[in-house]
């Protein structure tokens, strides 16, 4: 068994039957990588006896509790919200969360965070963003460095009402400690129930199937998934996923026989495609960490990341992964894993399974932890982590 470390032991169920977290998100619950991550824990605490309010933008409009959003520019898929402050006020005031948990930058997260911090209630704000590493991609040059000065400043304005951060990447540990927030914690990435049970335990000779999961967006790299495509005729790809990229992505895949895009599927149809794959492939140039590279490898699947995955700065869980060298192509990874034995494959992804089930029970004590802790002084909390 892996060696792994927890600040607690593990709750019992129905262990914390008094204690209130709301969730305040200006992203659609599992809609992305930071949506996904609050739906799965939100899930967990329950699973503990933790009441959870989540209050976040919906697919639809809802006129009741909206006031307008605005699609976000070069992305029609996703739109920032804002909510009526007097709904936000109504629900805070009949749940009476003994915490705040804010994940974001927008709308959702000053108006949360102003209205706990006028009825001094604890605040937890998640830092999951780089904003130097976005704006450099996406934003011209000479634009760049002013946008990633207007965003770190207005992300400086919302941490003043922090009472601490978590972060999942120790980059992520760093960032916020240059944005002068308060205590910083790193914590993992919990896994929906669904991924942790039943699990296909058998492992494949050769690669037929490979598998993308996310957001169709710059960052992604997915563009090289087609030119893998091109090189190895015979290995179908399948791409599942929504963003600004779908119309480029669609018309290259018209081209190519082995390429198929579905769209965005539900959690349970995302489920149900990593079990079919043969490799799960995540090639991203900027990934904080790579929550879907954790759901494959929880489900006995190879798992190929890019070296830019925040996952690879969790010891336990990179000897389970198959990494994509410097300067190896998509196509190149995928033909040397496919060379190896079933016995080597399958070495590599019995750890990555032990390390995804152990790392979960792992992950939600630490933020047990960090939330109980921050409103019972009784209860230690672990060290603020000290990166250099």
């Amino acid at each position: 068994m892996l060696k792994t470390e927890t600040h607690l032991p593990l709750p019992a169920r129905k262990a914390f039957p008094s204690f209130r977290v709301a969730i305040i998100s200006d992203a659609l619950a599992g809609r992305n990588g930071v949506g996904t991550y609050y739906q799965d824990l939100a899930q967990h605490l329950r699973n503990v006896g933790v009441g959870v309010e989540f209050i976040c933008p919906t697919s639809e409009r809802d006129r009741n509790f909206e006031s307008f959003r605005i699609p976000l520019p070069g992305d029609a898929t996703q739109a920032m919200v804002y909510p009526k402050r007097n709904r936000l006020r109504e629900r805070l005031d009949r749940f009476r969360p003994h915490i705040v948990l804010i994940p974001t930058l927008g709308p959702y997260s000053f108006i949360g965070a102003q209205e706990a911090h006028r009825r001094k209630i604890p605040i937890c704000m998640g830092h999951h963003t780089d904003f130097e590493k976005l704006t450099k991609l996406y934003w011209h040059p000479f634009f760049a460095s002013t946008g990633s000065r207007m965003l770190r400043s207005i992300h400086r304005m919302l941490l003043r009402y922090a009472t601490a951060i978590v972060a999942i990447s120790e980059d992520s540990v760093r960032d916020a400690r240059q944005l002068r927030g308060r205590r910083v914690y790193l914590v993992g990435t919990p896994l929906a129930n669904e991924f942790l049970a039943n699990s296909d335990q058998t492992t494949v000779a050769g690669i037929s199937r490979v598998l993308f999961v996310g957001r169709l967006a710059r960052e992604k790299n997915v563009d090289t998934l087609l030119d893998a495509a091109k090189q190895l005729p015979r290995v179908q790809f399948q791409i599942v996923g929504d963003g600004p990229l779908r119309p480029h992505l669609q018309a290259a895949a018209n081209r190519v026989d082995n390429v198929h895009l579905t769209g965005w599927l539900s959690r349970s149809e995302v489920l149900d495609e990593v079990d079919r794959c043969d490799l799960l492939v995540l090639p991203s140039s900027i990934e904080t960490f790579g929550t879907v590279a954790l759901e494959g490898v929880a489900r006995y699947r190879p798992v190929l990341v890019s070296q830019h995955c925040g996952i690879h700065d969790w010891p336990d869980l990179a000897q389970g992964l198959f990494s994509q060298g410097a300067h190896e192509t998509v196509a190149q990874a995928i033909t040397r894993i496919a060379k190896l034995s079933v016995k080597e494959k399958k070495a590599v992804v019995e750890r990555g399974w032990q390390a995804a089930h152990e790392w979960n029970d792992t992950t939600i004590n630490g933020w047990m932890q960090i939330l109980y802790g921050l409103v019972d002084s009784n209860l230690q909390l672990p060290k603020a982590l000290n990166v250099n």
